[in-house]
Parts: C-alpha cells; structure tokens; sequence
C-alpha cells in the first residue's frame, strides 16, 4: 500500500480514480466520491433490481462454540465495522434512504447500501482496515460525519486494544478463554441494536448536504504498511479537526457497546462534536425567540 508518514493523525483511504472522474482532481475523501444528494432517488444511483448481498451482511454457515483464533477475531472484528459503517449511514440520514436494503446479520435488522460506488468504497477500507488490525497497527477506526463546510458533527469510534500477541505459526489455532464465533456474534446483536435506537439519543441530524469519511488512527508513529498493489486504495493524511486528537472538552461521548474477545478487544462509542451542539443550542434559543408571548 502506498501511504504517507502518519503518526497519530489518522489517514482516510482515497477513491478509486473512477470515482473521481466527475469530481475535482483535489477530492480524494469519501464523503465526495459519489454524486449522491438528498435528492437522489434509487434509480438514479442503483442499477438493476438485484442487489448483491455483500460477504460482510452474510450468517456464518456453521454456528461455533470453539474459542476464536486470532483471525477469526481480526476477521470477526472488521466484517462488524463494515456492517456497522452502512447502518450509522442509514440510520444517520447521510444518504437517502432508498439507497438502502434492509438485510439481517448477527440475527437482527441491518441496512446495506445498494449503491456499488458506495459499496466499493467501503469494503475496500474495511480490506485495508483489516490487514492493519491483522498487524497490531490500529488504535482507532473513526467514522465521521460532517456538514456542508466540512466541519464534523458526530464521529463514530471504534477503538481496537490488542490483549495479547500471537505468533504467526499460532494465529489459526483457538485461543483458550476467547470467545466463540456465536458469542462474539451476540455482542455484535447487542451493538447493533443500540445502533439502530441511536437517533433516539442524539436526534435527528437536520442539515442538507450530509457527508462522511472513514479515518484510520494508527498507535504510536506507525504507517499504513500492509500492501495488495493498487487495492485496496491508499491511505492518504486526514484533515486534522476530523480526527480524535481534535476534540474539545465541550464534546460530548456516549459509549455504545463494548466486546473483550480474549484477543482483541473493541468499543464502539459516538461524540457530539462541539460544533453540532453548539449548532443544537443556536437553534433551540432562534426557536425560543419565535415562540409566541
């Protein structure tokens, strides 16, 4: 993989060129490579009327109680990431709806995108996200959604805390005290959940021109390291005020779900950025003065 010299900031894979072609050449982020709008309806943006079901949103074909190996895990992990990346899309309003597919994995109600930019792009930062976690480079995956000016309303974090180190010779071999595939798969369930209920917590997002990117936190001074040619794409230095290291104390954090595989361990938690609550509270007091006396 091509990628810069990233301590701490974070990185977010470029687009392929092809879903640049209509873009300016400087739009190398996520949230611009698709020419998706509030206004785009299915069949502008989805073709056909079958839609893929994608490897991340398919059931285990065996349940298991056996304990994970390592690469269960680092599998486990990263197909959670992906399916949790299209729900917050969903469930957040980013696109419209009718881009999306109801699906079900982990046994509970999930949303897919049918969009195929939209998917590519996704699935080819969970590849790279994957092969990062696989080498114990991640401190953070960071989904952040921002408004029209770029600045970041809300950042989805998934923190990655490897609990030990497994020889390459070892990373088939089941770990003794992880959890199973199919209790792994019930904390995901309860991830999910709250996922799906989380616009009860923090409200609808009532802005036009929604976008988002997928950042990558790598621990200490480490790079992008791990390489399959020109797919998945590059990482490239993320915007600093996307990033983790840019959040003010007046942000708010609200914890959804933690998992302690054993192996490797991962929360999921969501932050009010500053600048959505003071948004929040500029237009409370607008409709205060409107209120009738």
């Amino acid at each position: 993989m091509v990628g810069p010299d990233i301590t701490d900031v974070g990185a977010e894979p470029t687009p392929s060129s092809s879903a640049l072609a209509p873009l300016p050449a400087r739009v190398l982020v996520a949230q611009t490579a698709f020419p998706i709008t509030n206004t785009t309806t299915s069949s502008e943006s989805c073709t056909g009327k079958s839609v893929q079901l994608l490897s991340a949103f398919k059931e285990p074909l065996m349940a298991s109680a056996l304990p994970l190996t390592f690469n269960q895990a680092v599998r486990g992990i990263a197909e959670f990431i992906e399916v949790a990346i299209h729900t917050i899309l969903y469930v957040r309003q980013v696109y419209p709806a009718d881009i999306f597919i109801r699906r079900r994995k982990y046994d509970t109600p999930v949303f897919q995108s049918r969009h195929p930019a939209l998917n590519e792009y996704i699935a080819g930062a969970i590849k790279a996200i994957t092969d990062e976690i696989s080498l114990g480079n991640v401190d953070k995956v960071v989904v952040v959604i921002k408004d029209a000016e770029e600045q970041p309303l809300e950042r989805f974090i998934f923190a990655v805390h490897h609990t030990l180190d497994v020889e390459g010779y070892n990373k088939d071999t089941s770990v003794d005290g992880a959890l199973s595939v199919d209790s792994m798969g019930q904390y995901f369930r309860s991830a999910l959940v709250k996922l799906n209920m989380i616009e009860a917590q923090l409200g609808q997002i009532c802005l036009d021109d929604l976008s988002f990117a997928i950042l990558l936190e790598l621990l200490g001074d480490k790079a992008p390291t791990a390489s399959h040619g020109r797919d998945p794409p590059p990482w490239i230095p993320a915007t600093t005020q996307h990033t983790t290291s840019s959040v003010s104390d007046a942000a708010e954090l609200h914890m959804v779900r933690a998992v302690d595989t054993g192996i490797i361990n991962l929360s999921l938690a969501v932050q009010e950025s500053e600048h959505k609550l003071s948004l929040l509270k500029d237009a409370e007091e607008t409709g205060k003065d409107k209120a009738p006396t």
